[in-house]
């Protein structure tokens, strides 16, 4: 497994992608948290549950 080490600035800019996520659809911003904890995420598998609407 990969192991990623973010900085504190991206740590931050993540906790912000999740709080709009959140904010866009309920549970998006978990999902989208756990997405980029994975090895081989990719961004727009998260996005094929009908959430439509987030703007990228």
């Amino acid at each position: 497994m990969m192991r990623v080490i973010f900085s504190k600035f991206a740590k931050q800019e993540l906790e912000d992608a999740v709080h709009y996520y959140e904010l866009e659809y309920s549970g998006l911003g978990r999902r989208f948290k756990e997405e980029v904890g994975m090895p081989q995420c990719e961004l727009p598998s998260i996005l094929k549950h009908g959430q439509s609407n987030v703007a990228m």
